[in-house]
């Protein structure tokens, strides 16, 4: 479990890296708007939790539709 786990931790990382550079750079965001990046922190951190339970590992994604606009 712990590579994977790894790699979402780094996300949220990321996530937080981010949201700090704006906030104290006052900067707009010209992609995502901060609150959508705290919105990824909270997806990260569920996905996390359900991966830890090992049940993320069963979801059953249909491809097709997750591709889908």
């Amino acid at each position: 479990l712990a590579n994977k786990e790894i790699g979402i931790a780094m996300r949220i990382s990321e996530k937080v890296e981010r949201t700090k550079h704006l906030l104290l750079s006052g900067q707009n965001p010209t992609n995502e708007s901060i609150e959508e990046t705290w919105i990824d922190i909270a997806v990260y951190a569920v996905i996390g939790v359900l991966y830890r339970r090992e049940w993320f590992q069963k979801l059953n994604v249909d491809s097709k539709q997750a591709k889908k606009p």
